[in-house]
Order: structure tokens, then sequence, then C-alpha cells
């Protein structure tokens, strides 16, 4: 994780804000942001969301490798006061290629404070970027290639799946998810499963769900929807379990039994 901090220090200005920008849109895959080509001048947008005329949200990215010191602080206010006064933002939200030490925070905040009657001030630093690189790595490889090895890449090599063509490794996870239903059958031949993946996203669960769906267990990436299969057989012989909820958890329960509402309950660690 300390490579991608330093990497993020070494990129120029122009390369941060294009990385900002395609982090903010893999963030908010629907919402229309724009990146400004500010070689004409940006007036304190790097990037924005909504109408330039007022009441858009505006990002303004600074590459500063050194902290921000007294002179840093000069163009942040610098760019703010441009962005206020050229283009009305609702919010404006500073992208920082380096963390700030204590004395910058406190500056920061007296900044956010003096301003809050003419604009809402968010802050996007290091530690924040890093995090969202994390998660998203579609981008992360993009701007910084080998800045980390991820787990899929180690088990790559383990596995050798490198070496294999994309039809190739889509059959064999096909075969691999096939085994997996085959075992979650065993377990009971009454049902049928679903096994949904994602990447860079939590899966997806169903807000409506599909007809016949009787139950639906998610974790992190993976989704497994079971189904009816011999509904004969369950009607005869309902499928039973035992689940013991506590404190926020019971009255969720109530509130299912007594609105069929969905409910999520945590499992306690």
């Amino acid at each position: 994780m300390y490579s991608l901090y330093q990497r993020l220090k070494e990129l120029d200005a122009n390369t941060f804000e294009k990385l900002c920008f395609h982090l903010l849109k893999a963030r908010h895959p629907g919402a229309d942001i724009r990146q400004v080509d500010g070689a004409g001048g940006d007036d304190g947008a790097d990037s924005y969301l909504g109408n330039l005329e007022g009441g858009s949200t505006v990002w303004q990215c600074k590459s500063f490798p050194n902290g921000v010191g007294r002179k840093q602080r000069e163009q942040i206010r610098a760019s703010l006061n441009t962005a206020i006064n050229k283009c009305a933002p609702k919010r404006w939200i500073l992208c920082l290629s380096v963390d700030m030490d204590i004395k910058a925070h406190r500056w920061f905040q007296k900044l956010t404070a003096s301003n809050h009657r003419r604009v809402e001030i968010g802050l996007w630093s290091a530690c924040h970027i890093v995090d969202a690189l994390i998660y998203y790595g579609s981008v992360r490889e993009a701007f910084l290639p080998g800045a980390t090895v991820t787990t899929a890449e180690i088990l790559k090599i383990v596995t050798k799946t490198g070496e294999l063509s994309d039809d190739e490794l889509a059959t064999l996870t096909a075969e691999n998810v096939h085994q997996y239903i085959a075992r979650l059958k065993e377990r009971n031949e009454r049902l049928n499963y679903e096994v949904v993946f994602t990447q860079d996203r939590p899966a997806t669960r169903h807000v409506a769900p599909p007809r016949g769906l009787i139950a639906s267990m998610a974790r992190d990436n993976t989704v497994v929807n079971i189904y009816p299969r011999e509904i004969d057989a369950l009607r005869a012989n309902p499928l039973r379990g035992q689940l013991k909820v506590k404190g926020p958890g019971a009255e969720k329960l109530r509130d299912f039994i007594r609105t069929g509402k969905p409910q999520n309950l945590k499992a306690k660690k």
C-alpha cells in the first residue's frame, strides 16, 4: 500500500487530474461528471458535475509532492476564490496527491468554516484516493501499473491461469462454479442455486425478488440465490433452521414479521 502513496506523489499535475477524474467516474458511474481542459484556464474547476453557472459540484486537483505549506495554501485559497467567483458551485472538493499535516488540517478547517456561507468545502486527499485505488483496480493499473501485487495476480501465478486463453479461463471458471453448485445441492437436493459474481463493486441484491426466490445469501462480491426444486417435497417437509438475534437485530426481525419488509441482519463476528 505504501507504494501507492509514493507513486501518487510522483504523478505530474495533468496525470493526477486525469486519475482523479476516472476514479470519480468509477465511483459514480451514473453521474455526468466532466473533465475540464485547463490549458486556457479552468476557472477553479478540474472536473465538475451540474451547471457551471451555479449550483454545481466542482473538484479541484492539486499535485503537491512536498506537502501543503504556505505557498500551497495560497494556491488552494486562490483556486477556491476563483471557483466561487466564476462558477458559484454548491460544493467545492479539493483533491490532493498527499495527506496534510496537522497544521495544514487546522488551516483547512478554518478555510472551510470561513467560507461556509458561500460554498460547502470537501477534501479528498491521498488516503481517500489510495483507498479508492485499492478498490478500483482497473483505474489503478491504468495510471499506476505494477504499484501493488493483487490477490488475483498471486492466484494467477499459483494456479497458472495466466497461461490460459479467455475461452479456456471462462470454461475453467464455469466448471468450478458447477462444482460449487453441486456441493450446495448435496446439502439439500430439493433446492436449486444461482451464483452471481462481480468485481470492483458489491454483488447486487434483488430489490424486487424474482418469482420463486426463497433466500439470498451475500458475502463480499458473491451472491447465492436459492430457489425451490422439489416444491411438493418442500411443502411436505419445509426447510427449518435456527436464528438467534438480539438488540437491534431482534427489532428488525419483529418488523419483518409484522410488515414483511426486507431486513439486513449483520452476523456477530
